[in-house]
């Protein structure tokens, strides 16, 4: 499939670190927000839009590319 384009069999990841800096309450955080995503994921997945081709979800309010959107932050004149 990924051979034809279709990615949304390609595995996705996300990286957490925990560091053995971080403070009790920093983890409690990190738990509760991600207590929150599985207890609001399906409701929350209704504003994006899934692309087969990309296996990426794009908000439904989003415009332009995220080149377009954070190419303004390196723009050094004033």
């Amino acid at each position: 499939m990924i051979n034809r384009g279709d990615l949304s069999e390609k595995p996705g990841w996300v990286r957490l670190s925990i560091h053995p800096t971080m403070t009790d309450a920093e983890l409690e955080m990190v738990i509760a927000a991600l207590a929150e995503i599985r207890d609001n994921a399906a409701e929350w997945s209704k504003d994006y839009i899934y692309s087969r081709r990309t296996n990426e979800f794009t908000h439904r309010d989003q415009t332009g590319t995220g080149m377009e959107r954070v190419s303004p932050w390196f723009n050094l004149q004033t």
